[in-house]
């Protein structure tokens, strides 16, 4: 059985660092070193995780309003954009 885990990123995760992730660039980086750290897998296709199937259902699901409370300036396009280029 393959596990999964989800991260839902508002500010509770870094406390290793001393102070805040600034940028896309940091939290990227932050997630890759936890990831290798934990031996997370973020293969969607090893995950069964139809990325091109299901794109538009997990865009839909993101909550915009919150993203814009994030130090990081995220939006819609940002997401998408991390999701292909991870897959």
């Amino acid at each position: 059985m393959n596990k999964s885990i989800f991260l839902d990123r508002d500010g509770v995760i870094n406390k290793e660092k001393k102070d805040y992730v600034k940028n896309i660039n940091e939290l990227e980086i932050f997630f890759i070193e936890m990831k290798k750290k934990a031996k997370l897998e973020s293969n969607f296709d090893k995950l069964k995780i139809k990325l091109n199937l299901n794109l538009d259902k997990i865009l839909s699901g993101i909550n915009v309003p919150r993203l814009k409370n994030n130090p990081i300036d995220l939006n819609i396009k940002d997401i998408k954009t991390i999701l292909l280029k991870s897959n």
